[in-house]
């Protein structure tokens, strides 16, 4: 693990330990840091995984390229190389007699709270126009924010064909800026979000507000989808109803958001658009609400596969938000259920609500399931069934 390889030492923890790894990076030597390639790091199964889990800074040491047979019954004393041992242990001892002797608590406060909002996978609901996420968060590396919701801004004026067109343009400009950043992957899959994440990366995925690109049209819907669109959020959607249920043009909408592989996310519905909206979808559909849904609606939803966004509004009491949260958890389960900041969660008041709430979970000790399912597993579930694709 440590005695064999081909002369350095993984170590992995500064992105949950950066203010430990800058300790230590400005005052050990020069030399004995050559020898360090610092990773981003995370729990996994070694001795460190449950400080992390506690929120106490942890790192995890391995040499590069370490013997194959690790961990085997020929794991023998003759393949340790006594040398890379040596710098190994020398490094160590250097690290922990250097940050024995700092006088700063390296165990900060709302640690394990903290923790949480760097492990697990957080989307950040508020929408922006990908062209400012791009100029505001192209080369930030290591944010809390593992996946950001965006939307192709369309062109005032723009109608038909010409606006199809203004956003596929759109599309494929963004494609190429975000090559060219340090901090932003695309969204593609689930993988994808994985990879950015490993990679210090938070992933875009794009969508639209409205229906107005395809609703003269509805053959382009699944024209944008395949140019890399992937949700719709709607609002002010009473034009889809009458008083039977959904007319003509909103069947013919959801039908064409089912076919094309988009995600349909409705904000606002009351419970008898909801219901219309369930019954006419063969797709799983995302409502984001401040309040809790009715027993049939969310009854409904569970039938459905959908999911219920509870929207965390500016003004919202951490506990008092818990509480309904945790009432739909009784009522049909996580799998069902979104946590949705209305702040921005790149601000810092949109981080300490989100910590807040955490601390609520904690409390209530849910399962880490659970806590996978609020943050991201729930809505990448949804996603993924109204793009036709199985993986998570």
């Amino acid at each position: 693990m440590v005695g064999f390889g081909s002369g350095k030492l993984n170590f992995g923890g500064i992105y949950y330990a950066p203010h430990v790894w800058k300790v230590l990076k400005e005052n050990l030597p020069k030399e004995m840091l050559d020898f360090v390639k610092p990773g981003r790091g995370g729990p996994g199964g070694s001795d460190h995984t449950p400080f992390l889990g506690k929120g106490v800074p942890a790192f995890f040491g391995i040499t590069v390229d370490s013997s194959l047979k690790y961990h085997h019954p020929r794991d023998d004393s003759d393949l340790i190389q006594s040398e890379l041992l040596k710098k190994t242990g020398d490094f160590v001892h250097a690290a922990v007699k250097l940050l024995a002797s700092d006088p700063q608590n390296f165990i900060q406060p709302r640690r394990q709270e903290n923790y949480y909002l760097k492990y697990q996978n957080l989307v950040n609901y508020k929408l922006s126009p990908i062209n400012n996420v791009i100029a505001n968060h192209g080369d930030t590396k290591d944010s809390h924010v593992d996946l950001q919701l965006s939307v192709v801004k369309e062109k005032e004026g723009l109608s038909g064909d010409k606006l199809r067109i203004d956003i596929i343009n759109n599309l494929f400009d963004v494609q190429e800026k975000i090559k060219k950043t340090k901090g932003l992957s695309l969204y593609s899959s689930s993988s994808s979000l994985a990879m950015g994440s490993r990679l210090g990366k938070t992933t875009v995925i794009t969508g639209l507000k409205g229906f107005n690109a395809f609703r003269d049209d509805m053959r382009w819907a699944q024209v944008l989808a395949k140019q890399g669109l992937n949700f719709i959020v709607a609002e002010d959607i009473g034009y889809l109803f009458d008083e039977k249920g959904l007319n003509e043009e909103g069947k013919k909408i959801v039908k064409a958001v089912n076919t094309s592989g988009l995600l349909l996310c409705v904000k606002g519905a009351n419970a008898s658009q909801a219901k219309a909206l369930l019954e006419g979808s063969k797709k799983p559909l995302v409502f984001f609400d401040k309040d809790l849904p009715d027993k049939d609606v969310l009854d409904l939803i569970k039938k459905k596969e959908s999911a219920i966004g509870l929207i965390l509004t500016v003004d919202a009491d951490p506990a008092a938000y818990f509480k309904k949260m945790d009432k739909v958890k009784k009522a049909i389960g996580t799998q069902y259920l979104m946590m949705v900041n209305e702040q921005c969660l790149w601000g810092n008041s949109g981080k300490n609500q989100m910590l807040n709430v955490i601390s609520e979970i904690i409390k209530a000790e849910y399962e880490r399931s659970d806590l996978s399912n609020i943050f991201s597993s729930t809505f990448l579930r949804v996603l993924n069934k109204a793009r036709g694709d199985g993986s998570q």
